[in-house]
């Protein structure tokens, strides 16, 4: 099975940003290789399905510190791909006040990740390795 990301640049920039950091990706990597084992199926605390929000639709967590990473990811099995969408940090411990707006970003890059995942089936080819 073959791992890809959207090149698009404003998407691969933050994907790339993520990734600068060798110990996410060291965890990144060490997840997706558990996955791998597992036939990708999301079992929590490393990965977990969202389907609240859609059926398909799955979250990488990794915790580094106070900071919670989510990276929301699908399966395209009918190609046997895994597909990262994007991602989003938050601390993971926050004041009530916050909760709103730590919310709303969540929420947002959902948002995003499933429209990500919509106009990858309409633009495959703008997809490269992850390696």
């Amino acid at each position: 099975m073959l791992i890809k990301f959207n090149n698009d640049e404003e998407v691969e920039n933050k994907i790339l940003t993520l990734f600068e950091n060798n110990k996410i990706m060291a965890e990144v990597s060490s997840i997706l290789y558990y996955l791998l084992s597992i036939n990708w199926k999301p079992i929590p605390p490393k990965a977990k399905q969202l389907k609240e929000v859609d059926e398909e639709l799955c979250e990488i967590r990794i915790q580094f510190w106070s900071t919670l990473y989510r990276i929301n990811y699908f399966v395209d099995k009918w190609k046997d791909l895994l597909i990262i969408l994007n991602w989003y940090s938050k601390p993971s411990l926050y004041e009530k006040s916050k909760k709103k707006k730590i919310e709303k970003i969540i929420n947002n890059t959902i948002n995003e990740a499933l429209i990500l995942k919509e106009q990858y089936f309409l633009n495959k080819w703008n997809y490269e390795s992850y390696t």
